[in-house]
């Protein structure tokens, strides 16, 4: 969809693109994906993290995330690699 401008599921090119996830709770902050540097860790992960960017269907409401740096969750997976 990000690529192609087109729903996989329903296969419309009406995409929101503008569209952000909004996380509700009492600690409200940017929903994201991690990945844990040292697994093994209970503290200081070394963790690399990036925010996450969806892309909404008008049609269907299928919806797809992108994470927004990928590099830290390369490094930090790279670095795992070494733990396991």
């Amino acid at each position: 969809m990000k690529k192609s401008g087109v729903c996989p599921k329903c296969g419309s090119t009406a995409i929101i693109g503008s569209a952000y996830l909004d996380l509700v709770s009492q600690h409200a902050g940017t929903v994201g994906v991690a990945v844990d540097g040292d697994p093994r860790a209970i503290l200081l992960k070394e963790s690399g993290r990036s925010s996450l960017k969806p892309l909404v269907c008008t049609q269907c409401g299928y919806v797809e995330l992108y994470a927004t740096d990928v590099a830290p969750l390369v490094a930090a997976n790279e670095k795992a690699r070494g733990w396991l």
